[in-house]
Parts: structure tokens; sequence; C-alpha cells
């Protein structure tokens, strides 16, 4: 992506270049016509604001596929963690290039304007005269290239310094291994307890074999709680250093308000609690399915407020089953520490 994204702004470099010569040839054409009767004819007045609307649309086309292009590379490399200050600045860099380009073309569109007007002589030829009206269909053309290549850095840079987004991808890779450590952990013992519910006692294997998987699982999700704590307090630090320093302020021009930050770091917060709220969700519902089991309770019809068919677990295999249920709940109970633990940071 990186590369490609390059490209784009090395080929875009080359069609703001040619947009703007063929403009400013048939600019040029038409006002070194100008030398014969002194004059520019209704038809070249059209032949130039057309000329300067074609560059005009061509070059911010042209923007825009170096801004989608800068915004994807933002985006993948979002997709496997944040982007660095060094990243941020060499995509700006690139941008900044071409910022620099689209300047230096219109200046020097102006100077052959100048250069054409002021050779013929002509009185009519003046600042007051067909240079003021070709500077003046040129100028709405200036500035809103200019004012487009500024909103183009300023997109991107906003989009690279926006924590929030890789910081939901971190979240979203812990919540899936958590799905999955729960589900090893919980289905052997949902399986032993409706084998218990039709034989009406679980043997010691069963019960070392939920044991095994409930060591497992605690392991896989509290590392997996633990590993994302860092990720969150970084994108928190960033949320609020980034806002007011690098890429952002290079662009901008200007330092953002105490509001700006705020917002940034709302973002940030914003998807710890909707992550905490998912894996609280998930582990909640852990003991609520062992709960539903044990009484011989579908626990998907039972949301239906219907009651299921089913034959409760004896109370002699309740009973064997009972210290693994309190583990399992003193671990869920320990997951949901670490939940607010991480949310926190």
């Amino acid at each position: 992506t990186v590369p490609a994204a390059a490209a784009a702004a090395a080929a875009g470099g080359d069609d703001i270049a040619a947009a703007f010569a063929a403009a400013e040839t048939l600019v040029v054409s038409a006002l070194r016509s100008t030398l014969v009767d002194g004059k520019l004819d209704p038809s070249e007045y059209g032949a130039i604001v057309r000329a300067v609307a074609a560059a005009e649309l061509r070059v911010t086309r042209t923007l825009d596929s170096v801004e989608v292009s800068a915004l994807g590379e933002v985006a993948a490399a979002q997709e496997d963690g944040f982007v660095s200050e060094d990243e941020r600045r060499t995509i700006d860099g690139r941008l900044q290039r071409v910022a620099v380009l689209v300047s230096a073309l219109l200046r020097s569109f102006e100077r052959e304007v100048a250069a054409a007007t002021g050779a013929t002589g002509a009185a009519g030829l003046g600042a007051t005269g067909v240079a003021a009206d070709v500077r003046e269909i040129l100028a709405p053309a200036a500035a809103l290239l200019r004012r487009r290549m500024a909103t183009l850095r300023s997109a991107v840079a906003t989009a690279a310094a926006d924590h929030a987004v890789p910081l939901r991808r971190v979240l979203q890779r812990a919540d899936d291994a958590v799905a999955a450590a729960v589900s090893r952990a919980t289905n052997p013992l949902l399986a032993v307890l409706r084998t218990a519910r039709a034989d009406g006692h679980v043997s010691t294997g069963e019960l070392a074999a939920i044991d095994d998987a409930l060591d497992a699982a605690n392991v896989e999700v509290s590392s997996a709680l633990m590993a994302i704590k860092p990720t969150v307090a970084y994108a928190t630090w960033a949320a609020v250093h980034g806002a007011r320093t690098g890429t952002v302020i290079t662009v901008h021009g200007r330092t953002p308000t105490p509001e700006k930050v705020a917002e940034a770091v709302h973002r940030v917060h914003n998807e710890l609690i909707k992550s905490r709220d998912a894996l609280a969700r998930r582990i909640a519902r852990v003991a609520a399915e062992v709960v539903a089991t044990l009484a011989g309770i579908d626990v998907a019809v039972s949301r239906d407020f219907q009651t299921a068919a089913a034959v409760a677990v004896s109370v002699r295999a309740a009973n064997g089953v009972l210290p693994v249920v309190l583990r399992l709940r003193r671990i869920a109970e320990g997951w949901s520490s670490l939940v607010d633990d991480v949310a926190a940071a």
C-alpha cells in the first residue's frame, strides 16, 4: 500500500503538471492574439474560461485520487497498529511536495500570463485591461486548488492521528480471543452438565477435564486482557500527546483547542467502554448458561420467556459439579476485574 500511495502521489504530480501545461498553452495563445488587434474577442474569453475550468477540474480529480490513496495507506497501517510519528511525517511530506508543485505551477501560470500581456505594449492590456481580466478568471481557481490541497493534508493527518481506529481493531482481536477461550472453557462444562442431567452423576475424569479446560481458558483470557492494557494506555496517551504535537500541528499551523483534545480522548474512551461492556456481557452469559443448564432450562428458549421441557440436573450431580461452577464464577469475576482495569488504563 505504501508503494501504491507513493506512486499515486508521483503520478498525480505528473497529471497536475500536464493539466496546467495544457491550460497555459491555450490561454497564452489566446493572449498573444492581442498582438494583432489589441483586444480579446468574446470567443477567446470563453476559451480562456473553459481552459481554466478544465484544468481546475482535472487537478481537483487528481488531488481526490491522491487523497484516497493516502487515506488507504493510513487505513492499512492502522490494521496492524498505530501510525507512528515518522510514518505520519513521511505521508505528509509526500503530500506537501504535491502542494508545493501546485503552488509553483500556479505562480508559473500567472507569470506566463503577465509576460504574454506585457509583451504587446498595447495600452488596453495593462493592469486594468485584459491582464486584469485574465487574473480575475484565474484567481478563484487558484484559491480553490490551494484550499483543496490544504484540506487534503489536513484530512490525511487527522486520520493518521486518530488512535481510536487501531485501538478498535486491537480490542476486536482481543474480544475474539476471549470469546474463543470462554467457549473452550464452558463447552466441556455444559456438556458434562447435560450428560449428568441424563444419567444423574459426573465422573472424576469428566471433572478433571473440566478443571483443565478452566485452567487453560483462565490463562488465555487473562493473558489476552493483560496484553491489550499497554495498548490502551498508549492510545490514551497518544490521543492527548498526538493532538498537541506532530503532523497535525504542521498542517493546521496552530495548536488544537482543549475541546479538540478532549474529543480525541473521548473517541478512545468510547471504544474502551464499548469493548468493556461487550466483554462484561460475554462473561455474565457464562454464569447464566451454567445456571440455566443446572436448572434444566434451554437458555435460547428462556430468552423468549418459555421454559423448555428438560429435566434438571439431579442434586447429587449438581453437588459434584458445584465446586467447578463456583470456580468458574470466581474466574469470571476475575476477568471482569481485568476488563475494568484495562478500561481504566
